[in-house]
């Protein structure tokens, strides 16, 4: 999810979200897809959906129909299809038997990761046995998203949405009231948990920054989560009955709009709202909250943790350490800490997300503000190129001794090649309880 917002020229460009504390829902428009804007390529029930900002491009995941439709969200056009054909031909990650026709028939859930430009798309299961729940991946060939391979889920898992969250670099899947992480590399769930008041859960996508999860729910709701509480939002369980919609299936946040996709199968035939897409505006009766505008130059979403730790993880078992944040920042009010409070052995903060290296030879240049209230320990900043997502091929290390006086530590990397990622993490090793340093004012910026 990206935020942006739509000018009346038709462009979407990209900004910075603001969400209403009460939203005033208004229809905008409509998009219709039977068929789409100047194409003759009718839908057959779209049930989820996902937005590229890269490719300037909204992905519809049509289980029905077996096929992902690449549209303009701005003008509708279609751009693209994928047909369940072709997913029925890619071959089980690291090699294997292809997936075949029985892993394409329930696809309902797309979630787009960004740090991989990577598209999920995910089918569940239905009414006969044969139906195989799979997890599908697009990743980028000649330029666009092309179906590369997929992963066997476990058998008769359904799966009704999907989600990419920007805060801790997970993606989630849902259906009915549980919602799992899934790593596509390792092909792992995590724990099932529910959220009180979504007892139903069709689509759903993640605010921006993460704070946030908006579901679509039976048969015209759309309710927005805070993320950290797991609680809904007040204000915010939406019903859309009487504005358009009569079976929402999935939902998307770009900017201050909600893009709803309609599954409803009761529209008489010619109908210009059968299975349309739906865009509300959100308005507002309350404050809005405005995101700093901060350093557009800077990779690294949240540098100052002046409102939370999204972007950042403690390499720490929760029972040996912590990640909290401190007042008396460097650059600002707020700093963040981690501290061992068990045990003995590595202390380390790195950057959740890591970026995708685009050209050959370009410099990546980090710096963090370090100081430490148990002074003394050497502090190693390393910047370093993974491949695969977890190989090093590069790095680079700067140390620093740590004081109770703030220090500015930088460390730079020339990047070598394509299909490389970019990470960031400061350690210091060998520690006991009570250990601890403080960071603040990261900065990441590609030349």
């Amino acid at each position: 999810m990206v935020a942006l917002v739509l000018s009346t020229a038709g462009v979407v460009p990209i900004a910075s979200a603001t969400l209403p504390a009460t939203p005033v829902v208004a229809l905008e428009r409509t998009i219709p897809t039977r068929p789409f804007v100047g194409s003759g390529v009718f839908t057959t029930d779209h049930e989820g959906s996902a937005y590229v900002p890269r490719d300037h491009s909204l992905w519809l995941a049509d289980d029905d129909g077996h096929a992902l439709y690449e549209i303009d969200p701005s003008t509708g056009a279609l751009k693209r299809t994928i047909h369940g054909s072709r997913l029925a031909k890619v071959q089980e990650l690291g090699g294997g038997p292809r997936a075949g026709a029985s892993r394409i028939a329930e696809i309902q859930g797309l979630a787009y990761d960004p740090t991989r430009d990577a598209l999920y798309a995910y089918s569940g299961t239905c009414c006969p046995t044969k139906i195989l729940s799979t997890a599908f991946r697009l990743t980028r060939k000649d330029g666009v998203l092309k179906p590369d391979s997929f992963q066997a889920l476990p058998l008769g898992l359904q799966v009704e949405g999907a989600a990419y969250n920007p805060c801790d670099g997970r993606v989630y899947i849902g259906s009915h009231g549980g919602i799992w992480t899934h790593d596509y590399l390792t092909n792992r769930l995590g724990r099932g948990f529910g959220i009180p008041g979504i007892t139903e859960l069709y689509g759903m996508d993640f605010s921006d920054d993460g704070k946030d999860l908006f579901v679509a729910q039976p048969y015209t709701r759309v309710t927005r989560v805070d993320w950290a509480t797991r609680t809904v939002v007040p204000g915010w369980d939406l019903n859309l009955a009487g504005l358009g919609p009569q079976d929402v299936r999935a939902v998307e946040v770009i900017g201050e709009r909600l893009w709803v996709s309609d599954g409803s199968d009761k529209r008489t035939p010619g109908d210009p709202l059968d299975h349309a897409l739906f865009v509300f505006g959100l308005g507002a009766s309350g404050p809005v909250s405005e995101p700093p505008s901060g350093d557009r130059r800077n990779l690294i979403g949240n540098p100052g943790f002046e409102r939370d730790l999204c972007g950042w993880n403690a390499a720490l078992a929760p029972d040996k350490g912590t990640l909290t944040r401190v007042a008396g920042g460097r650059s600002g009010s707020w700093a963040a800490r981690v501290e061992r409070t068990k045990g003995k052995g590595d202390l380390s903060l790195a950057v959740v997300p890591t970026w995708e290296v685009k050209k050959r030879k370009h410099t990546y240049k980090a710096s963090l503000w370090v100081r430490s209230t148990t002074p003394g320990d050497e502090l190693q900043f390393r910047i370093r190129e993974l491949y695969a997502g977890r190989y090093v091929e590069r790095e680079e290390v700067t140390s620093v001794r740590l004081t109770r006086t703030w220090k500015r530590v930088t460390v730079s990397l020339k990047s070598g090649g394509y299909a490389r990622r970019i990470a960031l993490d400061a350690t210091v090793e060998h520690t006991r309880k009570g250990a601890s340093f403080l960071v603040d004012a990261a900065g990441l910026r590609m030349s």
